[in-house]
């Protein structure tokens, strides 16, 4: 997924107040993905930087985002 799908993905969520998937790019020892984040986008606080559950996510290392139907 683009930089500027995952910012315009974001952006909605939160102007919407919807809830998120992400996954990241980070992998762990075996080479494995972890377990998607879903949440909201509760801000931003640097330039390309958003904070979900608490935690400050920059973009770069968002893989893939996708607004979750409730």
């Amino acid at each position: 997924m683009s930089q500027i799908d995952i910012s315009q993905t974001l952006l909605t969520a939160f102007c919407k107040h919807q809830l998120v998937s992400l996954q990241l790019k980070e992998r762990d020892q075996d080479g494995n993905l972890p377990a998607d984040i879903e949440d909201f986008v509760e801000g931003y606080t640097e330039q390309e930087i958003i904070i979900i559950s608490g935690i400050p996510v920059p973009f770069t290392e968002i893989n893939h985002v996708e607004i979750k139907r409730m």
